[in-house]
């Protein structure tokens, strides 16, 4: 359990409890006696607060500052946001260039990456090693790191695949994970060596699918 409390309100502390067994891994939160009513809100751009009730409404209490490439789509399209350099800063996958270069060097990102080329199905697949997996992905189950493969090579509309192997987690059943993506990536980042992190496998443009 983990106790926290706030700036400047001595009395009001949240207890967070984590669970985590074969059976489950969850997270509760409650709050200390006599504490208002209070939820725990993230918002739609990503901001994750906690709020309370007072008579004019609901107050924000505490936000949890977080750098902006942790809000959600924030690098647009097929852009991602670099966070193994020391100022985490959006980029473009391999293969693609800013829609708008201007918007870009402006640090507007929301408008994301386009392709340099168009892409064949016969094109290739380029490693991202560290990468945090896109949104909007397929889970395809019961695969194995070739068959997944196999499962976005054979596939024209697919862009990208990923593939993990969590056997030895505590996650029962199925212990492979294969992503497949057919539609833009968006949320991606580069986490560097993370343990977090995956492989990420893009079709890129003029690439030899033998490489």
């Amino acid at each position: 359990m983990v106790n926290n409390q706030f700036p400047g309100n001595s009395s009001f502390i949240y207890y967070v409890t984590i669970v985590n067994t074969e059976e489950e891994i969850s997270i509760t939160y409650s709050l200390s006696e006599g504490a208002p009513y209070s939820r725990f809100v993230l918002t739609y751009s990503g901001e994750y607060q906690l709020e309370s009730w007072k008579p004019s409404g609901w107050a924000i209490v505490w936000k949890w500052f977080t750098n902006k490439c942790n809000l959600y789509g924030y690098c647009g399209p097929y852009g991602y946001c670099d966070n193994s350099v020391p100022e985490a800063t959006c980029k473009c996958l391999n293969g693609f260039e800013p829609v708008s270069l201007e918007e870009w060097n402006r640090g507007r990102f929301s408008q994301g990456c386009r392709q340099k080329e168009a892409r064949k199905c016969s094109d290739g697949f380029l490693a991202l090693p560290g990468m945090k997996a896109p949104d909007k992905f397929i889970l395809v189950k019961n695969r194995n790191f070739k068959e997944c493969a196999a499962e976005c090579t054979m596939n024209c509309s697919c862009v990208a695949y990923a593939y993990s192997n969590m056997s030895t987690s505590t996650m029962k059943g199925d212990g492979t994970r294969c992503f497949v993506w057919t539609t833009d990536l968006i949320d991606t980042e580069n986490y560097g060596n993370s343990a977090a992190s995956d492989t990420l496998y893009l079709r890129i443009a003029g690439l030899d699918a033998g490489v």
